[in-house]
C-alpha cells in the first residue's frame, strides 16, 4: 500500500486532476479496509504538490487536498457501517457517536449555507466534523492491533523516520510536523527498549531530527523569527513546547512512581481540557489589557516578555476577534467560509480566513456554540481515555501513543487548530481511539481471567 500511495503522488505531480481523483479513491479504500499497517499509506495520502518548495510552491500546501476530503467522508461512512453491523465495537461510546452525528449534521448545514453564498473553503465545517470521528475509527483499528504493538515499530516508526527526514529539509513542509514532533520521542523510546542495534540507531536519529524541528539548530541562542514566531533556536514556540512536553512526560511515565502515573491518569484528561478552554477564553476576553506593544524591540526582550508578546500581542488578536464573532451572531448556525477581520501589529488590518490558531476558539468559530461544544466534548473524551493508559505498568506502545495524545491535548490545542481539523485531527483523534480500543480489550481480558472456572457436576443417575 505504501508503494501504491507513492505511485498516486507521482501521478498527481504529472496529471494533477487524475492524482486528486486517485487520492480520494485511495483514502476511501484505506479507511474502509481498517488495517493498522495502512497508517503509513494514509500519511503519504495527505501530501499535495504544495508541500514541496522545489515544485514552485512555498511553505504549507497551496493546492486543495482532495485526499483529505475523501478521508473525512470515508470515516463517516466506515464508522456508520461499523455501528450498524458490529454494534459491540462502539457500544460503550454510543452516546458520543450520536453527539458526533449531531455536530456533523449542523456542520453539513453550515457548509451548504456557505456553498449557496459562494464562500471559499465552504467544506471546512463538514470535513473537520467528520474527521473527529477518527476517534471511533481508532477503536475499529484496535480489533486488528497486535497486543505487543509490533505494527507500531515495524510500520509506523519507519514512516515517521522518513517524514522527519523530509521535514528536516527546507524544501518540504507539512502540518504533520506538529504530529511527528510530539510523537517522535515516546515512539523512539518504545523502539529503543525492544529493538536491535539497527532499531536503536534509527531511534537516535528520529530523536535528533525531532529535536532539530522542535528545539532548532542553535539551542544556546534565542533567535527571533521576523514573522513573529519567537521560539528558541530558530524553531517556533509551538514546536518548542510540543517537543519539550513530550520529552518530559515520557521520562515521567517511564521512570515515575506508580502514584505519579496514577495521578497523571486522573489529571491529563478532562482537567487539562477544562484548563485549556478556560485559559483560552480568558486570554480572548482580557488580551487587549495586557498587550506590550513592543514588536519593534522584540529581540531585546527576555524570554518571559517574549512569551507574553506572543500570547497577548499576537494570538489574542485572533482569539479576541473570534470570540467577538461567535458572541455576536450565529449562535447555532452560520454560513461557512465567512472570514473575520483582525488588526495585527505585523500584518495590519486584514481579512483573516486561516483559522483561530487555537483549537478551542477555532471549534467555536467554525462550528458555533452548539456544534463547537459537542466537538470539544469528543476531544475531552479522547484525552480522558488515553490518560487512563498512562497508569498502566511497564512502558509500552500504549504509553507512547497516550503521551502523544496528552501532549497534543495540553499544548497542541492551545497553539494551533490542527488537532480539531482535517490537517491533524485524524492522527490526534485516531490514535486516541486506538488507545481506547486496545485498553478496552486489555480490561476485558483481565475480567475474563478473573472469572471462576465452570463447575462440572457429574450425573448420579436418572432423576425421579
Amino acid at each position: 500500500m505504501i508503494a501504491l500511495a507513492v505511485a498516486q503522488q507521482a501521478i498527481g505531480l504529472v496529471i494533477p486532476r487524475l492524482g486528486a481523483l486517485l487520492a480520494v479513491m485511495l483514502a476511501g479504500w484505506l479507511i474502509w479496509a481498517a488495517r493498522p499497517r495502512y497508517l503509513p499509506a494514509l500519511m503519504i495520502n495527505q501530501l499535495t504538490a504544495g508541500n514541496f518548495a522545489f515544485l514552485g510552491h512555498e511553505g504549507s500546501a497551496t493546492a486543495p487536498n482532495l485526499g483529505a476530503y475523501g478521508l473525512a467522508a470515508a470515516i463517516l461512512v466506515r464508522v456508520s457501517w461499523e455501528l450498524w453491523n458490529n454494534p459491540d465495537t462502539l457500544r460503550r461510546w454510543r452516546w458520543l457517536v450520536w453527539m458526533w452525528y449531531v455536530a456533523s449534521a449542523l456542520a453539513v448545514v453550515m457548509s451548504l449555507m456557505g456553498r449557496f453564498e459562494g464562500n471559499p473553503s465552504w467544506t471546512v465545517p463538514a470535513r473537520s466534523a467528520w474527521t473527529m470521528g477518527a476517534f471511533f475509527y481508532g477503536m475499529i483499528l484496535a480489533r486488528r492491533w497486535s497486543p505487543d504493538g509490533k505494527v507500531l515499530a515495524k510500520s509506523v516508526f519507519p514512516m515517521v523516520f522518513v517524514f522527519l527526514l523530509l521535514l528536516s529539509i527546507p524544501l518540504f513542509d507539512h502540518k504533520l510536523k506538529f504530529i511527528l514532533v510530539p510523537l517522535a520521542f515516546p515512539l523512539a523510546w518504545f523502539v529503543w527498549r525492544d529493538a536491535g542495534w539497527k532499531g536503536r540507531v534509527a531511534a537516535v536519529f528520529v530523536v535528533m531530527m525531532a529535536a532539530g524541528l522542535g528545539v532548532g539548530s542553535a539551542v544556546s541562542g534565542e533567535e527571533v523569527d521576523p514573522t513573529g514566531n519567537y521560539g528558541i533556536g530558530g524553531a517556533t514556540f509551538s514546536l518548542n513546547a510540543l517537543f519539550g512536553a513530550s520529552v518530559a512526560l515520557t521520562f515521567m511515565v517511564a521512570f515515575g512512581s506508580r502514584y505519579l502515573r496514577a495521578m497523571m491518569g486522573r489529571l491529563l484528561g478532562w482537567p487539562v481540557l477544562v484548563f485549556v478552554a478556560a485559559f483560552t477564553l480568558w486570554v480572548a476576553a482580557v488580551g487587549p489589557k495586557y498587550r506590550l506593544d513592543q514588536w519593534t524591540r522584540a529581540e531585546r526582550l527576555d524570554l518571559t516578555e517574549r512569551i507574553k508578546l506572543k500570547i497577548f500581542d499576537d494570538r489574542s488578536r485572533i482569539w479576541t476577534t473570534a470570540l467577538e464573532d461567535v458572541s455576536r451572531e450565529g449562535f447555532l448556525l452560520r454560513a461557512s467560509g465567512t472570514s473575520i477581520w483582525i488588526d495585527h501589529p505585523l500584518m495590519g488590518e486584514r481579512e483573516w480566513s486561516f483559522g483561530a490558531h487555537n483549537s478551542i476558539m477555532n471549534s467555536l468559530l467554525v462550528h458555533r456554540w452548539v456544534g463547537g461544544v459537542l466537538v470539544l466534548v469528543m476531544v475531552g473524551a479522547a484525552m480522558q481515555s488515553s490518560a487512563r493508559a498512562l497508569a498502566l505498568g511497564r512502558f509500552s506502545h500504549l504509553h507512547a501513543l497516550a503521551i502523544f495524545v496528552a501532549v497534543t491535548g495540553g499544548v497542541g490545542l492551545v497553539v494551533n487548530d490542527y488537532p480539531t481539523n482535517d490537517e491533524g485531527g485524524f492522527w490526534f483523534m485516531g490514535l486516541a481511539g486506538l488507545v481506547a480500543g486496545v485498553l478496552r480489550e486489555h480490561e476485558r481480558s483481565k475480567q475474563r481471567s478473573r472469572l471462576p472456572e465452570p463447575t462440572v457436576i457429574a450425573a448420579r443417575g436418572p432423576v425421579g
